[in-house]
């Protein structure tokens, strides 16, 4: 079946009638690229930008849906933007420019994008369409089904075709802003930008048109690794330009980081991450599915952190954490592990260590060492990291039997890594031995098998790697402690890898005061971290002597420091100094207002500083023997609510078949589970047939045949009104912690176990946390 028989004229019946025949419950009745895609409907926003593409279609709604993808596009929300896309062939089947915005939405998934560039081929020469549309069209359709091979070749002339929209409709100002960002996008495929203030006034044009268009986002880009400020002006219209896109606002804060202006940065990474928040909240969406959302929230702790604003950079690094986490693996030997890479909670634990480090709250990193928001992990990288930090605390805190006890763990897992590097080695060069046995050339057979047993080892050399230098920095810590300064010294400068901060610490433990003073200054210098950098290098100077200094460094710092938080260990810190210079008891001084900034909406109208989940909908099902159970049932208990698509779906029976075995495991820990099924009371007792007329089920099957339950979660296509797998963790207070919305059934019984209860026991920590601010 091909993707044009989606959106024929008779959609809604043609999906239903081939639903059961074709498709596998809950894969797309129109071939595998729609599985992945948006299943539920899209609505209008009006906050994606002032965009006028008009198309030919006769409904106004289709219009204003193309109108919307394509601000969408502009903000890099390209999953929303394919929504709308599709919600344009949803109301217009004949609108074949919705084709060219679903090929634009997987720029990074050209696969898809260029099935469906395919299904325009025999419209290309259509009278039904414009010129302007046409060569839209067969712009992108050359780009992927023009046969040119080279890529470099392809990207130049898709700038080309842009170019010549622009200059054969001059009033389509959508082509230069088009081809700004290919050309910008192009230096990312091997095509240097060759003149950035050309491609500057590409986008100049576009904004003498339309003064706040999206293509704010496009000049940030081009200037962000040349000439910065160059994009200040656009840095301060661009997330106002498309209020309703995250990345939109947190584009500028790359502009104002690289500038040092960090309270503007910070405004606009959490302007990001609460139009995030909104919109994860409002739609039902788990935090991981969004693109640059552990990005920008994770940069939003470290600045919030840089200007001493150290209770809120904990609070938003701890929210990274407790977010549920999707579940895949990786694996390394025959050992699979969880792979946090690229989610919230990788991002959130990096952040975190870092921050009560710099902020030298040893107390609180071993008090959260122990509990869910930095507990024992099986990452090796994220397990070492965590004995690192956690021997430099109880180092710094005097306690040394405490931190051997740490480095004597990090030996033993290091060892651990080691021999299984060593191992997959030797079996990796034996095969290769065995395998190159008939190779005449002895240097082609030496270099197989050296090249095989390298590719064995690489998998575990980054974690060896960083075990050494771990155990580096905890050895000098160990060694500031208990050595003579001379032995002590040697033994800080082989230590590679160590953070400057500490570096400087240990320094000044020795006294070594112009040794720390030099490389705090450094620090200093470039406006890194500047509130704890320049405590502590005021400090050293003080140890100096250099009262001049001192006080020119305390005048800086006071404006620096304009939102610190007085009480924090770095602010703490130079109280005395501040008496010294009859500063008054709070001496911090406001920052200069800027004068390039435009109005601003206030934070809390964006979204909430946090995520919190949404609340789950109140259902009530009946069971095979007619008995009514409802959410009500389950208030102040957690529940797992698995929706099946009905027992004559085999996977879903695996599922099911794959929960039980833990399900008394899941009651241990408190947590029930019923599943809801599409099947009717009476097919229910279809499946009861196979445990002889009981529920072979340790839990409770319910029906939904009407896909009440499923519409409400969102388990379910609007647009080709199908339920699909969904299984969702409600805690007792009715809200859901975690959940998975897919075209396959969730599979992983004993990891959300363990996921739910990391979920459920983080809240705990999170009323200790701020029972203490």
């Amino acid at each position: 079946m091909t993707i044009r028989s989606v959106f024929s004229t008779c959609f809604i019946l043609s999906t239903a009638v081939l639903a059961a025949e074709e498709a596998t419950p809950g894969h797309s009745y129109h071939g595998e690229s729609f599985n992945e895609g948006p299943r539920q409907q899209a609505y209008l926003m009006d906050t994606t930008g002032d965009i006028s593409f008009p198309v030919s279609t006769k409904n106004e709604k289709a219009q204003a849906f193309f109108n919307q993808g394509v601000g969408q596009l502009h903000g890099f929300w390209y999953f929303e933007a394919e929504r709308s896309f599709r919600q344009v062939l949803h109301l217009d089947p004949t609108c074949q420019m919705a084709y060219w915005g679903l090929a634009m939405s997987n720029v990074n998934n050209g696969k898809r994008a260029k099935e469906f560039m395919k299904e325009v081929e025999e419209a290309l020469e259509s009278e039904k369409l414009t010129e302007r549309e046409r060569l839209y069209l067969k712009s992108l359709h050359r780009f992927y089904h023009g046969g040119e091979k080279d890529a470099k070749k392809r990207h130049r002339e898709l700038v080309r075709d842009y170019e010549d929209i622009a200059l054969r409709f001059s009033e389509d100002i959508e082509a230069r802003a088009l081809a700004a960002q290919q050309i910008w996008y192009n230096g990312r495929k091997g095509l240097p930008v060759s003149s950035h203030l050309s491609v500057d006034a590409m986008i100049q044009q576009v904004l003498d048109a339309k003064p706040m268009h999206p293509v704010h986002h496009y000049k940030i880009h081009l200037w962000d690794n040349e000439r910065v400020k160059q994009a200040l002006p656009s840095a301060a219209r661009c997330g106002q330009s498309a209020p309703g896109i995250a990345h939109m606002w947190h584009m500028p804060g790359h502009t104002y980081s690289k500038t040092h202006r960090y309270e503007d940065a910070v405004y606009q990474q959490s302007a990001s991450g609460r139009v995030d928040h909104a919109h994860m909240m409002r739609d039902h969406v788990m935090p991981h599915k969004i693109h640059n959302y552990a990005h920008n929230n994770g940069w939003c702790a470290e600045n919030l952190g840089f200007l001493g604003r150290i209770d809120e950079a904990i609070s938003l690094a701890v929210n990274l954490i407790e977010l549920p986490r999707p579940a895949k693996f990786k694996k390394l030997g025959e050992t699979e592990y969880y792979d946090a890479g690229g989610t919230p909670f990788r991002e959130g634990r990096k952040r975190l260590w870092a921050l009560l480090n710099d902020y030298a709250l040893w107390d609180e990193l071993l008090r959260l060492s122990e509990t869910s928001v930095l507990a024992a992990t099986d990452d090796p990288l994220m397990q070492a990291n965590r004995y690192r930090y956690r021997g430099m605390a109880y180092f710094y805190k005097g306690e040394l039997d405490q931190g051997r006890g740490e480095i004597a763990a990090l030996e033993e897992f290091l060892s651990g890594y080691e021999t299984q590097r060593d191992e997959a080695g030797e079996a990796a060069q034996t095969k290769a031995e065995e395998k190159q046995k008939d190779e005449e050339d002895e240097k082609k057979r030496d270099e197989a098998i050296k090249k095989a047993e390298k590719g064995a080892r690489k998998p575990y050399d980054s974690i060896v790697k960083a075990c050494q230098s771990y155990k580096g920095h905890l050895e000098a810590h160990l060694a500031v402690l208990t050595e003579r300064p001379k032995v002590a010294r040697e033994k800080l400068d082989k230590a590679k890898g160590l953070l400057a901060i500490d570096k400087a610490r240990l320094h000044m433990e020795l006294a070594n005061w112009e040794k720390a003073a030099e490389i705090l200054k450094r620090e200093v210098d470039g406006k890194r971290n500047p509130v704890v950098m320049k405590s502590n290098y005021i400090r050293t100077l003080k140890q100096l002597g250099e009262k001049d200094t001192v006080k020119r460094e305390m005048e800086s710092l006071r404006k620096l420091a304009a939102t610190a938080d007085v009480e924090s260990p770095p602010m703490v810190a130079l109280s005395e100094i501040a008496k010294e210079l009859e500063f008054p008891e709070d001496w911090r001084l406001a920052q200069d207002e800027q004068d390039d900034l435009i109005d601003r909406p206030d934070l809390d109208d964006l979204g909430p500083f946090r995520w919190s989940p949404s609340a789950a909908p109140e259902w009530q099902f009946s069971q095979a023997n007619g008995e009514v159970i409802d959410s009500t049932k389950f208030s102040n208990k957690p529940v797992l609510v698995i929706y099946y698509l009905g027992r004559g779906c085999s996977h879903c029976m695996e599922q099911l078949n794959a929960f039980a075995p833990e399900a008394d495991k899941y009651r241990e820990a408190g947590i029930e589970i019923v599943a809801v099924s599409t099947d009717t009371v009476e097919g229910l007792a279809k499946t009861f047939q196979q445990g002889e007329g009981e529920n072979p089920f340790p839990f409770p099957l319910v029906s939904d045949a009407e896909n009440a339950g499923f519409k409400a979660f969102r388990a379910y296509d609007e647009f080709e009104d199908q339920a699909l797998h969904g299984t969702f963790l409600v805690d007792g207070t009715g809200k859901i912690r975690w959940q998975d919305v897919s075209y396959e059934p969730f599979m992983h019984a004993s990891w959300l176990l363990e996921e739910s209860e990391r979920l459920l026991a983080t809240d705990a920590v999170i009323e200790s946390l701020v029972a203490t601010k």
